[in-house]
């Protein structure tokens, strides 16, 4: 929805409401399997160094599954499924893997988490209960946390393109370190 069409609530900067994010997001609801190229910026402002990364996602909605992974500057595959993280790094005889239950993540460790699901899988009802939501310019919305002690996040920025895909995500670590990750035409089953 252009400015033009925008209405006074999303205007005047008013938190959206559950059924506003949605209807934003709705693409994303019902599909059953999401593939898309990334490119990742990860900007360590502590130390002055941006680290470029780019890969592939992949959401498999029937089996629950979140595949990240990382082609360059070196390989890494995270998978997140029910109850677990799986990840592996490095190659051949350098190859890594780690396994990370849920249930042993802490409170924090899980929350994190949650949050991250949520926004891997652009799960409106989801991240409406975790964020306060404003639209901020002709698809651009800005996520502030309910709960900023609780999220790993201080604020989030998503530019959707024209026909309601992510294109570039923005988020501010309580560090002070972010990420912007830039998406490209994704294949949608």
């Amino acid at each position: 929805m252009g400015q033009m069409g925008a209405s006074a609530k999303e205007l005047s900067g008013q938190p959206l409401t559950r059924e506003e994010i949605g209807k934003q997001l709705s693409i994303y609801q019902h599909l059953s399997t999401l593939k898309v190229n990334f490119k990742q910026i990860k900007d360590l402002s502590s130390i002055g160094t941006k680290l470029e990364s780019t890969g592939k996602f992949t959401l498999i909605q029937a089996q629950k599954k979140l595949i990240w992974e990382i082609e360059k500057p070196s390989p890494l595959l995270v998978t997140l499924s029910e109850g677990e993280m799986r990840i592996e790094s490095g190659q051949g005889k350098e190859k890594q893997i780690q396994i990370l239950k849920m249930s042993d993540a802490g409170e924090q460790g899980a929350q994190n988490l949650a949050a991250l699901i949520a926004w891997l899988r652009l799960d409106a009802n989801a991240l409406f209960g975790q964020y306060t939501i404003l639209k901020i310019g002709e698809q651009k919305f800005s996520f502030t946390p309910r709960e900023p002690a609780k999220s790993p996040f201080q604020k989030l920025e998503m530019q959707l393109d024209k026909s309601g895909h992510v294109q570039k995500l923005f988020l501010l670590e309580r560090s002070k370190d972010s990420i912007t990750i830039e998406f490209g035409k994704p294949l949608i089953r």
